[in-house]
């Protein structure tokens, strides 16, 4: 009689739909005052009008210098004649940028190789990121990328998209060509801020 009652509760909360699944517990994140979007502290030229990849599970960052700042943050407005080449490697495993910039032409390619930030971490980045700012980057129950583009001279980020081919941020515009046989996405990163009277 036990056994026939404990299969018959045992189908009913199966045809219910009940599940012995445990709910995800809300991540803790950082205070306001140690939100690196909210503080603009740590790595990376803040307050300067120029973008960069960063990873959001480390923060680790890769500016971008399109536009040219002096040590004492004014901007350089003057032509090179040069470009430069460099890597940088994210910690944990995780992106690998191959990056050359044309600052006297305001564009840069970045060939990247995601590594362990194909897949964001919300945990990781909630240890940098206050409630605000961690769904402002990455809404609750999206699954974005653990790499981003992010604007220094506002702090916002945009996480990467293997859906999204392009799109704005801030004075720039960011084109992607993913790599469908490799786990890695070429950027196109172009500085063109409006032409004509002041934007949103």
């Amino acid at each position: 009689m036990k056994r026939k009652l404990l299969v018959g509760l045992l189908a009913l909360c199966l045809l219910s739909g009940c599940k012995a699944e445990k709910q995800k517990a809300p991540v803790s994140c950082a205070a306001v005052e140690d939100c690196i979007l909210c503080t603009k502290t740590g790595a990376g030229p803040w307050g300067q009008n120029n973008v960069g990849l960063i990873s959001l599970n480390t923060f680790d960052m890769a500016p971008l210098a399109l536009n040219r700042y002096d040590s004492e943050g004014k901007l350089i407005e003057e032509n090179t004649g040069t470009f430069t080449m460099r890597t940088v490697r994210g910690q944990e495993d995780g992106f690998y940028a191959s990056i050359m910039e044309y600052p006297d032409r305001g564009h840069a390619t970045l060939n990247v190789a995601l590594g362990k930030d194909g897949a964001m971490d919300r945990e990781k980045a909630a240890a940098f990121l206050c409630k605000s700012c961690l769904e402002a980057v990455a809404p609750e129950g999206e699954d974005p990328l653990g790499l981003g583009v992010v604007d220094f001279a506002t702090g916002k980020v945009w996480a990467l998209d293997r859906k999204i081919t392009g799109f704005g941020a801030g004075d720039f515009y960011v084109r992607c060509d993913w790599k469908e046989a490799e786990e890695g996405v070429e950027l196109l990163v172009f500085y063109c801020p409006l032409r004509y009277g002041e934007g949103e």
